[in-house]
């Protein structure tokens, strides 16, 4: 509905002359000191902290550096309350939060800012329209169209983390994407302000592989990804909907077109901005009788081009802002030679809010790539769409190019 043409009317006064003057009209300002007032809102966020035993017990209170003790607050919380599932905007009652063991992020949202506060730092509801329900219009404030909030806590004066209690697999700053809106609210006696959430926190991925390719035209190598932030929480949760360990290595051999053998992932079950994998790989590269064609990318970031549709009605959006680096070091088998080689390229739209970089230096005995995505932006409007389609379609016909070893 935000991309519909439509007319929306509001009432912004009653107007009756001799009788009667009402304005019905509201600015940011009236809804902030209206939520501020709420017995359901502003007033929960004084309620006493019930986990104030259990944190004594954890020593928290004595810690000294502010993120450490978010960190640990926040995983008491989630040892305590359970997510339901479900986003909410009213809290209900601490009591009958504590009784069930579980609410929705608003419910227990409001029981962190609570914890927050008692152990001395500065927290506030940073009130959205999440991604699916629709943007914030800027011309008719309306309090209808708010239906969740996240946490937003000081680190510093100024400096302000964000966290929602529906997250399990991510860290501070990474919230779904469905909560990382451009436009939310925070909601503080006196300093209410807007906030970009879309900017809090660059998701990447780190990707370092050293391989040997031998005259049978078998790669065989070592592959350490280390994914942080967004893609991070990505990693954990494809792992735990996986029927198995088994089942997950196996799902991303397929997807990289290897054989991965010696698995092992670090910091899948923790609360952190990272995760890092290691596996060792091979792979049967194209060969004939005196020649081997290798792609000298091994894992290619970008397979198929997404926008393969002639027009599009609606803007595109990407879930979060991403970068995604890949450096590849390959050894070249004896008795070959680089019968032809790829050279580098740049791929990036007018503007670079996507960027693609690629350097090769090859000799006759090692290749060496650095490639380098950018998403730098999550918005584009339908007229964006052709340079969109074109800058996908380049950086897939560029992962095509091969590396063609002659013998000798």
């Amino acid at each position: 509905e935000d991309y519909s043409n439509k007319v929306t009317a509001e009432l912004s006064c009653l107007n009756i002359p001799g009788v009667t003057y009402q304005n019905y009209s509201r600015e940011w300002k009236d809804i902030d000191n209206s939520l501020l007032d709420d017995d359901d809102f502003g007033h929960r966020m004084n309620k006493s902290n019930p986990f104030k035993n259990e944190m004594a017990a954890e020593k928290i209170y004595d810690l000294k550096d502010t993120t450490e003790k978010i960190v640990a607050i926040y995983k008491l919380l989630k040892t305590k309350l359970k997510w339901n599932g479900d986003y909410g905007f009213w809290g209900r009652s601490s009591r009958n939060i504590l009784k069930d063991g579980s609410g929705d992020n608003a419910d227990i949202n409001f029981v962190l800012i609570n914890m927050l506060h008692d152990a001395g730092i500065k927290a506030s509801p940073v009130v959205m329209s999440t991604r699916d329900h629709g943007r914030l219009p800027l011309s008719y404030p309306s309090m209808k169209f708010l239906n969740t909030f996240v946490v937003g806590a000081y680190t510093k004066d100024s400096t302000m983390v964000f966290i929602d209690s529906s997250v399990d697999d991510g860290f501070l700053n990474v919230l779904p994407a469905n909560l990382l809106t451009d436009r939310a609210r925070v909601i503080e006696k006196n300093n209410c302000k807007w906030v970009n959430l879309q900017n809090i926190a660059q998701a990447k991925r780190d990707i370092r592989i050293s391989a040997q390719l031998n005259p049978q035209g078998v790669l065989t190598g070592m592959v350490k990804s280390t994914s942080i932030n967004n893609l991070a929480a990505r990693v954990r949760d494809d792992f735990k909907h996986a029927k198995d360990s088994a089942t997950f290595v196996s799902q991303k051999a397929q997807e990289e077109g290897l054989e991965i053998t010696k698995y092992s992932i670090s910091d899948r079950t923790s609360f952190s901005p990272s995760v890092c994998e290691n596996y060792s790989f091979s792979k049967n590269c194209e060969s004939t009788s005196d020649h081997i064609y290798v792609n000298p990318l091994v894992i290619i970031p970008i397979k198929d081009n997404p926008f393969t549709a002639t027009e599009r009605k609606l803007p595109i959006e990407f879930p979060y802002k991403q970068t995604v680096l890949l450096n590849v070091h390959m050894t070249i088998p004896e008795g070959y030679v680089v019968e032809e080689k790829c050279n580098g390229a740049r791929i990036e739209t007018p503007n670079k809010e996507i960027s693609c970089k690629i350097k090769c230096v090859v000799d006759d005995k090692t290749s060496f790539v650095q490639y380098r995505l950018d998403i730098n932006d999550t918005f584009f409007g339908v007229p964006d769409y052709g340079m969109i389609k074109d800058v996908y379609a380049k950086i897939c016909e560029y992962s095509k190019n091969m590396l063609v070893l002659k013998k000798i």
